[in-house]
């Protein structure tokens, strides 16, 4: 995907926002999902996207990276 794309739209797809929060891989951020620590959103039957202003808040919590817990 072309980082001007990226940058243009709120909206990440799961292996942009595993990247946006530098975690070691899709699945860990799944399971961040699942365990509640990062907001997802459904498009579609299948599709999860992330919104930018929500993982910067992740990134913001005081618990700190989540990669850590």
């Amino acid at each position: 995907m072309q980082s001007s794309t990226m940058e243009s739209s709120p909206w990440l797809s799961a292996l942009e926002a595993t990247r946006y929060l530098r975690l070691p891989s899709v699945r860990a951020l799944y399971q961040a999902v699942r365990r509640g620590w990062v907001p997802a959103h459904k498009f579609g039957p299948r599709q999860l996207r992330f919104h930018r202003l929500e993982l910067d808040r992740v990134l913001g919590a005081p618990a700190g990276d989540i990669a850590a817990r």
